[in-house]
């Protein structure tokens, strides 16, 4: 690339991260918050870095660049501490008495350096300048002890930062980690790159020019998100797929295509992980399970019971059918939420207790279709049976009418155990001709 076309892409470049600082810095103050507010000033800090250090290496005069190159090295210094309070606020929340001492000796040597980087320029006791012959940066750095001490206390604060950030990794689970690793991973790039450019020799415009000065800008990003957005965005997705696995209910996911998209370890555990896996689209997941249900339907919501047979065991579950859509009306997916209903169930016929049903009854969810057809069924002289046969022949002429039951009515019915012996069916989309011709 060409070096003047590369020069100027560096400048427009270093403008727009200084514009990104100061929107950062603005976004930052307006949170009202102690961490919004020292966040803000090392966001202005690095774009006063941004600016110093560009307007240093254009300048062709001597005092502008010593001027700049002094307010870059303040501005460092500035930026820093700023990020360093800010630091404490964010992994620890407050200050110790050791920690207000540290800030109050920090502020104490900016002043000092404040000092030395203003007598500079006239007497360059920190820094001496020497002309070179270059396309850019048309003056050299050297280093002598005092600005030497500016370099350890800069890599002391970045080390501090990193420190606190470090801690506060590994004091917290594993899921929130990344909300700190992340600033770490910059900060390290940035001083990486800043080192480089200081101590890499040669004079092309590749070697003259400080990259680490675009990292500041990355950088602020990355805090601004860790420390604001980070909980309401980042971590948003763990928490859900953690709620998501943590949940007592299975639920299985299908996508608008009908392809299986996801589901949970209950859903395994209650319906075999090796079937489950095996059902690629809804219709496979219909057969295997047994479950009636018309994916043309218009039905939003519903609730009907299933039986899954496993290898060891049979297992009563009730399945909450929802059909997902977005916020124009569209059809974006199919959820099935399986939830354990053996406590629920009544051990001789299968049927959902009566309690527990009229629990379920009062729930705001639409568990039923309108219109939703209901039949009683009754064993005549029941009392006879179990008085003169017993109550064992009485309890298998309960089991065998809910059998029947279950061949005569719809797959999607929902059967409950009545109070005595009374056995309900609940079929949704069932009008009084269509019950009366089941029965």
């Amino acid at each position: 690339m060409n070096e003047t076309v590369m020069i100027n892409a560096y400048i427009v470049i270093s403008i727009i991260i200084a514009a990104t600082d100061i929107l950062l810095a603005v976004k930052s103050f307006k949170k009202n918050k102690t961490t919004g507010r020292f966040l803000g000033f090392a966001c202005v800090g690095a774009a006063i870095v941004d600016i110093s250090y560009l307007i240093s290496i254009i300048s062709d005069s001597y005092m502008c660049m010593a001027a700049m190159s002094s307010i870059y090295f303040i501005s460092i210094d500035f930026m820093l501490v700023s990020l360093l309070i800010f630091m404490v606020y964010f992994t620890k929340g407050k200050f110790s008495g050791y920690g207000k001492w540290m800030v109050a000796f920090c502020f104490l040597y900016c002043i000092y350096e404040l000092i030395v980087f203003a007598v500079n320029p006239f007497m360059e006791i920190a820094i001496e300048y020497k002309p070179r012959d270059t396309l850019i940066a048309k003056y050299s750095y050297h280093m002598k002890p005092l600005y030497e001490l500016h370099l350890i206390f800069s890599y002391v604060m970045v080390l501090l930062v990193v420190g606190l950030l470090i801690r506060k990794i590994c004091k917290i689970p594993h899921e929130y980690r990344w909300q700190y690793l992340s600033v770490i991973i910059g900060i390290l790039i940035i001083v990486g790159s800043n080192a480089i450019f200081l101590f890499l020799p040669g004079e092309s415009v590749v070697n003259l020019l400080d990259y680490s000065i675009g990292g500041y800008s990355v950088v602020s990003f990355i805090i601004y998100w860790s420390c604001f957005d980070y909980s309401t965005h980042g971590m948003l997705n763990k928490l859900k797929t953690s709620i998501f696995e943590n949940i007592g209910q299975g639920i299985v996911l299908f996508d608008d295509d009908e392809h299986l998209i996801l589901h949970n370890e209950r859903a395994d555990f209650f319906l075999g992980e090796k079937l489950l896996t095996g059902c690629k689209d809804l219709q496979s997941f219909l057969d295997v399970y047994g479950l009636s249900f018309d994916p043309e339907s218009d039905d939003d919501s519903f609730s009907l019971q299933c039986y899954v047979k496993l290898e060891t065991e049979e297992k009563t579950l009730r399945c909450d059918v929802k059909k997902l859509e977005n916020k124009n009306g569209h059809k974006i997916g199919q959820m099935f939420v399986f939830t354990d209903i053996a406590l629920e169930t009544d051990m001789l016929t299968g049927f959902q207790k009566w309690e527990n049903f009229k629990q379920l009854a009062l729930e705001k969810n639409d568990h039923f279709t309108f219109p939703v057809g209901i039949a009683v069924c009754d064993i005549n002289s029941l009392s006879v049976i179990n008085s003169t046969l017993g109550k064992k022949a009485g309890d298998q002429k309960i089991r065998l009418l809910s059998e029947n039951m279950r061949t005569c009515f719809p797959e999607r019915a929902y059967y409950v155990r009545g109070t005595e012996a009374h056995l309900i069916a609940l079929c949704s989309r069932s009008s009084e001709d269509e019950m009366g011709r089941t029965l």
